[in-house]
């Protein structure tokens, strides 16, 4: 299985930012994030932090392969692709990066290709948030992104 945390920050104005992380196994046993792109979302539309399972398909509206977020309460059509203003996004994920987002891309393409269950993991993380919340994710299991991660800070933002 393939496994990707969306770290969002608190929203400013229309825009949450985030960072899109992919979990690989680390030599000690433990879980390493490494950061595979920025994301933005429109802080209006955005879907619910949870976990969804995501597939590469073909999008009507774009026509071209896109990855697809499956299973998001009350919604259909959400996917990640690119995208520059949180105007761009009626709840899809953005990402703002074009090398990001094609190699995000063709990442989970070639992680189907090998038959393999993708998850995406979307969290709430910034200051003021319930410091029990954020310990509990960098815990259980331990996340590191090469280091450890402080439970100060989030992951993505002042390291």
């Amino acid at each position: 299985m393939s496994y990707y945390k969306l770290y969002r920050d608190k929203a400013e104005g229309k825009a949450v930012r985030g960072t899109l992380y992919m979990c690989q196994p680390g030599r000690l046993g433990e879980t390493l994030l490494v950061k595979a792109a920025s994301t933005l979302e429109n802080a209006n539309k955005m879907i619910p932090a949870m976990v969804y399972p995501v597939a590469v398909t073909m999008s009507p509206r774009f026509g071209k392969l896109l990855p697809l977020v499956r299973n998001v309460p009350g919604r259909t059509g959400i996917r990640i692709h690119g995208g520059i203003k949180p105007e761009h996004s009626q709840g899809c994920i953005l990402l703002n990066r074009k090398a990001e987002y094609k190699a995000v891309v063709e990442r989970l393409l070639y992680e189907q290709k090998k038959c393999e269950d993708i998850r995406l993991e979307i969290i709430d993380w910034y200051p003021g948030r319930d410091r029990a919340y954020q310990k509990q994710i960098i815990d259980y299991p331990k996340y590191t992104d090469y280091e450890k991660v402080s439970t100060n800070v989030s992951p993505h933002r002042g390291m």
